[in-house]
């Protein structure tokens, strides 16, 4: 077999790596599964994908922009080739995804899981949202322009970004908000879930107020500083400092030494040692 000859039994990898995550997104759309283990499926698709974005396509990129007429033996394609076939498959399975994503959360929704516009919370929901914001999300947030004379940032892989397109007088240029993670750690906030509640044999709506913990909460003093976090409270991670003691050694205020130098006596100008007792002022 020549190295140009292709076997028709061999296939791309990256492109049969696509048809397995395909295989995943199935499992989230089978109605006979579980609908928190179909939304799990989800997450996995999707997490499947970052990392395929990452290290294969990313590999893929770096090739194609140093020797783009290497050919893969397996399906005979270049670098570039691969990249615009991932391209199109990866279209539509994002697509497929978004849309089995809003199957299931409209399934979930009368069970009380569920993710709202701020439009759609209650009075006191959007209150505490506002306070929220304004304490604990705004004073970290830092903007960045790109324009001629501010370059493009370097942006972290699995971080949120809000991008803006902005404009001051005749000047266009692009807004970018990096979304610090830590920042989705709530305190505790009341949340109404519906409930049925039978009474002589008669179903009655009702609705029960929760106290949802807090999430994530840190304790901090002058000797440590510990993280906890859960329903079920666990330490996450704990810093001790250890104390530091600077001791000043206290000199005492009389004291016998020896002392030498030059002094003018009976002969004039001449050195001297001798035995001398002190006494230290402060």
């Amino acid at each position: 077999m020549s190295k140009k000859e292709i076997p028709d039994f061999t296939q791309n990898r990256e492109l049969s790596w696509l048809r397995f995550n395909q295989r995943v997104l199935e499992e989230a759309r089978d109605e006979s599964v579980p609908l928190m283990e179909r939304m799990k499926f989800v997450a996995i698709f999707t997490s499947n994908l970052d990392e395929f974005f990452m290290i294969r396509v990313g590999s893929l990129y770096d090739l194609a922009a140093t020797d783009d007429k290497k050919i893969d033996q397996r399906s005979g394609m270049t670098a570039k080739q691969q990249l615009d076939a991932i391209y199109r498959a990866v279209s539509p399975l994002y697509k497929e995804r978004d849309k089995t994503y809003a199957e299931i959360k409209k399934q979930l929704h009368p069970y009380g899981v569920c993710g709202l516009d701020f439009k759609e919370l209650e009075q006191q929901e959007k209150k505490f949202v506002k306070k929220y914001f304004k304490e604990e999300v705004l004073p970290v947030l830092s903007p960045q322009i790109v324009d001629a004379n501010h370059p493009f940032p370097h942006l972290l892989s699995k971080e949120i970004y809000v991008v803006a397109n902005l404009k001051q007088g005749d000047k266009a240029m692009l807004g970018i908000i990096p979304v610090p993670q830590y920042i989705v750690d709530v305190g505790e906030v009341e949340i109404p879930f519906p409930m049925d509640a039978i009474v002589k044999k008669d179903t009655i709506k009702d609705t029960v107020y929760i106290n949802i913990p807090i999430q994530r909460k840190t304790y901090s003093t002058d000797d440590y500083r510990a993280v906890i976090s859960g329903y079920r409270p666990n330490l996450d991670t704990m810093i001790i400092y250890h104390k530091k003691e600077i001791i000043y050694e206290k000199s005492r205020r009389w004291g016998i030494g020896l002392a030498a130098g030059y002094g003018v006596g009976r002969e004039g100008f001449s050195p001297y040692l001798g035995a001398v007792v002190y006494y230290r002022i402060w």
